[in-house]
């Protein structure tokens, strides 16, 4: 019947309007799981200010960081796995077998993992929270926007660097197969958010993700060794992002994947002290402290310490 409307009419002419959907979703959800904070000066900052002073400390210090801790070990499991998958026959079977097992529904998620959509819903979170003078969206606006860019530009340099074709032999050499893309961008978007906000809207995240990796083999556009290292990518690229998110009393938070705020090093003579739990210990206290530094010490966190108690700070909540 003329005038109805299907999946397959999708085409990325359609992507502000699921860009827009996505922001419209995002955004009551982070105010939702927002905390009150006490005011900070962070809204003040001026743009050019972050553009050309924070965010290229922000994105060196990150790239850094790649190749340290967690970051390497997600790092070479993926690259691990990536090799294993393309040096055996696992690559073309799982390329056999998922072709077009979605069928139009793949060109959704072409579309929600493409760059300019993910880079749309980075930066708006920035603007919205700028204009709304609230420092938490602003925060969360910065860490995607870096975990964006970092996860893009080592895509694009791994893409050059091995000039794979993809699966159906479409694209150039700016545009090969390995790594994904989509994977990388979407996996870096829900690596941030899961590290500032919590599992609460970090596991759909992770799911849509997975969505979109699967859709990009359905449309034969990657192998399953591209999705799987893009994904260890963007979660590295955005944890080294996310781990220094700004804290509205000034200071910073460890947030790597699946952990929501880490305690911070502690600061020099500043009040009571709340314990929190430690990695690697066989009993995991269920304590709550607050992981915040305060303004006058921002910190980079440190697992196993304590932190002063300070109050309108998220808290840390460890998992026993």
């Amino acid at each position: 019947m003329s005038g109805t409307f299907s999946i397959g009419d999708l085409d990325m002419k359609w992507q502000p309007e699921i860009g827009l959907a996505m922001v419209l979703i995002l955004f009551p959800t982070f105010q939702v799981h927002a905390q009150t904070v006490s005011p900070t000066q962070a809204h003040e900052e001026s743009f050019s200010g972050y553009l050309f002073q924070e965010l290229p400390k922000n994105l060196l210090r990150g790239t850094t960081e790649t190749f340290a801790g967690w970051h390497l070990a997600i790092l070479g499991a993926g690259g691990g796995a990536a090799i294993g998958l393309s040096q055996t026959d696992a690559d073309d079977e799982v390329r056999s077998g998922a072709g077009d097992s979605i069928g139009d529904f793949a060109t959704i998620g072409d579309i929600v993992g493409n760059g300019f959509t993910l880079g749309g819903i980075a930066l708006s979170t920035y603007i919205v929270g700028r204009v709304a003078e609230d420092d938490k969206m602003i925060a969360t606006g910065k860490a995607l926007i870096e975990s964006q860019i970092l996860a893009q530009t080592m895509t694009v340099l791994l893409k050059v660097a091995t000039d794979r074709e993809r699966p159906d032999g479409s694209g150039d050499r700016l545009d090969s197969s390995f790594p994904s893309g989509h994977a990388s961008g979407t996996f870096a978007l829900a690596s941030t958010v899961d590290a500032m906000y919590g599992h609460e809207i970090g596991i759909p995240l992770y799911l849509l993700a997975g969505f979109v990796a699967f859709s990009r083999l359905s449309d034969e556009k990657h192998f399953l060794s591209d999705v799987v290292f893009g994904a260890a990518l963007g979660t590295v690229r955005a944890g080294a992002a996310g781990e220094r998110t700004p804290c509205p009393a000034g200071g910073s938070v460890r947030a790597g994947p699946g952990r929501r705020g880490m305690p911070a090093r502690r600061p020099r003579n500043t009040g009571p002290m709340v314990p929190v739990a430690r990695f690697g210990t066989k009993s995991r206290p269920k304590w709550t402290g607050s992981v915040h530094p305060p303004a006058s010490e921002p910190q980079l966190a440190r697992p196993g310490r304590c932190v002063p108690a300070a109050p309108g700070c998220r808290t840390a909540e460890p998992t026993p």
